[in-house]
């Protein structure tokens, strides 16, 4: 009797010896399929016919990496082959029909998506490129999406090279858009996320963490001119705790609210006064020392960056004004000499 093996690739041998049985085993991953018979002729149905009467469901055989072991009733060894065959990679163009959302041979506009490359039960699987109409994708495949490593070309945005999961950036990437930004970092489901740096075109950058697109968590942002913050960011804005430093003198070490100097903090101006306590919005508001360069000093409480409330104005002399303030007016208070002696009031503004 003559058996014929035929596989995927087209490859056949043959095998001119009488036997009684035949076992052929093919696994693949960690399915196995067991095909057995008492002979094999020179027809591929016959396997397919043998494949189908296992647990398998009814269907071609697909060209996979499988180790044919024929084990021959035969007293020899040397009667006992074995035939290895190697993974037939089909390649073919296909399209993809967006009224379906399948995948065919036909192509129905001329912006239809277009895939070429290795493809596996009539999608795209294995290595491959999607031209679509507004870019295309050239990469790793599974299940017909994105998965794997890979670049994706925007036409009117840039290309980002990186790390894909079902057709979205997720992992590690760089962007590189058409006006000069570069961002590499981090991706999760498409978003920037985790740690990753911007690289802006006018040479303005940010390090640190993302999430959702949104600088968010412990970064650092320098400007070309050599402004620089360093501390805690929400949502795109300076938030928590962090220091803001500038090239003309000005420095910020404190709290932030949405990008605003917010709770307890210690600014130096320009001019080199300073102020350490409370602020809201930006502004000196609450209980607060404030010193200027010239060296008098306020004590107490601000609203809205004026002196408004109680509090201790202090001039270089030695002089000081104790009691009530308003909208930067000395409202009711008693002015004291250095020695401590009362030398002026002032009532309801007069």
């Amino acid at each position: 009797m003559t058996c014929l093996v035929m596989c995927g690739n087209g490859h056949a041998r043959n095998i001119k010896k009488n036997y009684d049985g035949i076992e052929q085993k093919c696994v693949e991953g960690a399915e196995s399929y067991v095909l057995r018979g008492g002979a094999l002729n020179n027809s591929a149905k016959h396997v397919r016919a043998a494949n189908r009467a296992r647990d398998r469901p009814a269907g071609k055989l697909r060209g996979f990496n499988c180790g044919f072991r024929l084990a021959m009733d035969s007293p020899n060894e040397e009667d006992k082959p074995t035939a290895i065959v190697e993974k037939e990679v089909k390649k073919a163009t296909i399209y993809f029909d967006r009224t379906t959302r399948k995948w065919s041979l036909e192509k129905k506009d001329r912006n239809q998506p277009r895939y070429e490359g290795e493809i596996a039960d009539g999608i795209p699987s294995g290595n491959g490129s999607l031209y679509l109409p507004n870019g295309f994708y050239e990469g790793e495949f599974k299940l017909g999406k994105f998965n794997g490593k890979g670049k994706r070309l925007y036409f009117e945005k840039g290309k980002l090279v990186g790390e894909f999961f079902n057709n979205k950036a997720h992992g590690q990437g760089t962007y590189t858009y058409l006006d000069g930004d570069k961002y590499v970092g981090g991706y999760r489901y498409g978003k920037k996320s985790g740690q990753g740096t911007y690289t802006f075109s006018n040479g303005r950058r940010y390090e640190g963490e993302w999430n959702n697109n949104k600088k968010h968590g412990q970064g650092t942002f320098t400007w070309p001119n050599g402004n620089i913050y360093v501390g805690q960011w929400m949502y795109g804005n300076f938030h928590g705790h962090g220091t803001l430093t500038k090239k003309n003198g000005y420095n910020y070490v404190g709290d932030w609210k949405f990008h605003k100097e917010d709770g307890y903090g210690e600014k130096t101006w320009p001019d080199g006064d300073t102020y350490k306590g409370e602020f809201k919005k930006g502004e000196t508001n609450g209980e607060g020392t404030y010193k200027w360069i010239d060296g008098k000093i306020y004590r107490g409480s601000f609203l809205k960056g004026d002196k408004h409330g109680k509090g201790t104005y202090t001039f270089t002399d030695g002089r000081r004004w104790v009691g009530e303030f308003r909208n930067e007016k000395i409202w009711n208070a008693k002015l004291y000499n250095k020695d401590g002696d009362v030398i002026r009031e002032i009532v309801n503004g007069k």
